[in-house]
């Protein structure tokens, strides 16, 4: 992950193919990253300049945002109306039109954007 700065150094990946197809600006994949880093309650406290801590409600979802972190989408603020993310070291900045919790029902929580 040297490409990204912004990684979490202790994350360990081993499927440099994945990698790959970042680095190619393949656009599913950077589509998918994307949707990781925008679809979650997590909210982020940056310790330093790139020292980011996540506070999440699941370590599932902590994970996945910190993955997406680590493939070049980094989620940095959100706010009541926007998410901001550094998404291959550009800002990016998205306006939240709502939040669907999870709940039994539906199975899932979604966030558009």
């Amino acid at each position: 992950f040297s490409f990204n700065p912004l990684c979490d150094r202790g994350f360990k990946f081993y499927d440099s193919s994945l990698v790959e197809a970042v680095k190619q600006e393949d656009s599913a994949v950077l589509e998918f990253f994307r949707l990781l880093a925008l679809c979650h309650t997590v909210m982020p406290e940056e310790k330093s300049e790139g020292n980011l801590v996540y506070q999440a409600q699941s370590p599932d979802e902590g994970a996945l945002v910190t993955t997406a972190r680590n493939f070049g989408f980094v989620f940095r603020a959100r706010t009541p109306e926007t998410i901001t993310l550094c998404e291959m070291g550009r800002a990016a900045t998205y306006e939240l039109l709502a939040i669907l919790d999870f709940n039994n029902v539906r199975k899932r929580m979604s966030v558009i954007g």
